[in-house]
C-alpha cells in the first residue's frame, strides 16, 4: 500500500489511465489494421506480451522504447502514414510518434 493524499490518488488514476487504458485502446487500434489486412489480434499477441514485459522488467519503460520514431527512421514512417486511411488514426500516429522522438532526445 502507498500512502496517498487526494491529489497523489488522482495522479496515480491519471498515470494508470496513460499506462493501461491508454495502451489498451493502441491494441484496439492495432487490431483494427491487422483486421484490415486479413488477421486478427492473435499476429500481435506474443508481441504485445513481450513488450509489457520489458516495459515491466525495466528500470524505466523509455529505457525499452523501440520503433521507429525512437530510431528518427522517417522512411518508416512515411510508409505506415501512407497506408492509414482514417485522418484521426493518421494524427495518433503522428502525434504519438513526435513524441516518442522527443522525450527519447532527453535521455
Amino acid at each position: 500500500m502507498i500512502p496517498a493524499d487526494s491529489e497523489r490518488r488522482s495522479k496515480i488514476h491519471l498515470a494508470a489511465v496513460f499506462a493501461c487504458n491508454f495502451a489498451n485502446h493502441m491494441y484496439a487500434l492495432g487490431e483494427e489494421i491487422a483486421r484490415s489486412a486479413g488477421l486478427n489480434f492473435d499476429v500481435l499477441r506474443a508481441l504485445v506480451a513481450e513488450t509489457a514485459a520489458k516495459a515491466c522488467d525495466a528500470a524505466s519503460p523509455r529505457d525499452v522504447q523501440t520503433g521507429p520514431a525512437v530510431r528518427g527512421d522517417r522512411t518508416t514512417q512515411e510508409r505506415h502514414e501512407a497506408l492509414i486511411a482514417d485522418p484521426r488514426m493518421k494524427e495518433i500516429y503522428q502525434t504519438i510518434s513526435q513524441n516518442i522522438w522527443e522525450t527519447s532526445r532527453k535521455i
